[in-house]
């Protein structure tokens, strides 16, 4: 298996594993040279390509430069161009990062809150004297712990209440940078990733031309693994999974049907304000707002929406999973989450 298959792998595979922190001396991959590595990403709009790379850039930026620029770009715009304000989403990413152990992220956003004029004596009243933060605070940081640690266990009153302390837009803004914190938390530990060798590496401040990436896309050799043969004898996997199989089918059908019917915890926007705010080509006309999860992030946080989406279709196209594993890889993330999606 090369190095892009293992890479791909391992990011589909951690990037929304319950948290696990690992020890050791990381990073478990080669990182490129500066130079090196932006000889691989695709061309900026401004032509500047010198600023410095985050260690996880280099690593997967020679299996995967597109990947790997659309990262970039999803990070400037999470830490750069979030609608929350910078303080408050550098501890909302430093508790996720507590929670989770990742030390790198730790100090990423602990740099990230001083860039935005924060003292790092807050991060610490977070954790040693939650009595000094306004109820306000204290509800947001436990739901980014807990969201972090055991998402499944968030119930229906926590997120009324924060509802009604953030409004709608900035609740979503909320639960998408804690996914981002948590999707990037879980590429630095696939990556053994601990700590950056320099200073914490603020996010990127280029464009890349996509366009000219449409013209001129990047050489890199791909080896895709042929699907098996339609007559090939497969051999059914024994998973021992307790409490599915304490379920009859009749149950399983029944907590699905509850699921469905379920009112969503926040008020979907208008379908006219999905269909506005997504791209255009990305679902079959009038078909946005059909997808319920879809049609509140587009709906209230469209940036930030558009950029998980575009990283994800760059990683699909680069990575050439075949489907079936890839859907097999999801299950296994979605069962390991308790997540009924």
């Amino acid at each position: 298996m090369n190095a892009r298959r293992i890479l791909s792998t391992m990011g589909l595979l951690f990037a929304t594993l319950p948290s696990m922190a690992v020890g050791g001396q990381g990073p478990w991959f080669p990182a490129l040279e500066n130079q090196a590595a932006w000889k691989l990403l695709p061309q900026t709009k401004s032509g500047q390509r010198d600023e410095a790379l985050p260690v996880w850039a280099r690593i997967l930026v020679r299996p995967l430069p597109s990947t790997t620029a659309a990262m970039l770009e999803m990070d400037r715009i999470q830490r750069s161009e979030n609608p929350l304000a910078p303080e408050l989403r550098a501890k909302i990413r430093w508790v996720a990062a507590r929670a989770n152990g990742s030390r790198y992220a730790e100090a990423c956003s602990q740099a990230d809150l001083v860039r935005a004029g924060g003292n790092l004596d807050d991060l610490q009243r977070l954790t040693s004297s939650p009595e000094q933060l306004s109820h306000k605070e204290r509800r947001v940081f436990a739901f980014a712990r807990r969201l972090s640690e055991a998402a499944y266990e968030v119930n229906d009153a926590e997120v009324i209440e924060l509802l009604n302390d953030w409004g709608p837009e900035d609740l979503t803004a909320i639960v998408l940078t804690l996914a981002y914190a948590n999707f990037q938390d879980r590429i630095f530990f696939s990556l053994g990733i601990e700590s950056e060798t320099d200073e914490a590496i603020p996010p990127l401040n280029v464009r890349f031309d996509w366009e000219d990436l449409k013209q001129h896309p990047l050489t890199v050799p791909v080896r895709v693994l042929p699907d098996p043969p339609a007559d090939a004898a497969l051999v059914p996997t024994q998973v021992a999974d307790i409490d599915w199989q304490a379920a009859p089918l009749d149950e399983l059908r029944r907590r699905l049907a509850n699921q469905q019917v379920r009112a969503p915890r926040i008020p979907i926007p208008a379908d006219e304000v999905i269909e506005r705010q997504t791209p255009p080509g990305m679902y079959p006309p009038g078909k946005a707002a059909s997808i319920i999860w879809n049609g509140a992030t587009y709906g209230y946080q469209p940036k930030l929406t558009q950029a998980w989406f575009f990283t994800m279709r760059r990683f699909r196209e680069e990575a050439a999973l075949p489907s079936d594993f890839r859907q097999s890889v999801f299950w296994i993330v979605t069962r390991s989450n308790l997540c009924f999606y």
